[in-house]
């Protein structure tokens, strides 16, 4: 079993920006309205980050990481959505 929450509890992006790790429910609203396959979550999603505002409690970017469709001989996630809102003041490189 894979445990990322070593790896990402909370990261500071910025003293701006924090990221971390969220159930896919939490990001799903900012896929529905930014991403272009609006109401699909991604299959076989593990790991969702969310990028905030400091103090605000809504995320403004997300990044799905899932399983990929083949199977390799370690244990590999691939990226399957990165989405941010359109006024968010965050580059998707610093997820």
């Amino acid at each position: 079993m894979l445990s990322f929450h070593t790896f990402l509890d909370e990261q500071y992006l910025s003293e701006d920006f924090q990221m971390r790790l969220v159930p896919a429910t939490n990001a799903f609203e900012l896929l529905k309205q930014n991403h272009y396959l609006r109401d699909r979550m991604p299959r076989a999603t593990k790991l969702v980050g969310a990028a905030f505002e400091t103090g605000n409690p809504d995320p403004i970017a997300a990044v799905f990481f899932g399983f990929p469709a083949r199977a390799w001989p370690v244990p590999v996630l691939e990226l399957t959505r990165l989405v941010r809102n359109n006024d968010a003041k965050i580059s998707l490189t610093q997820l």
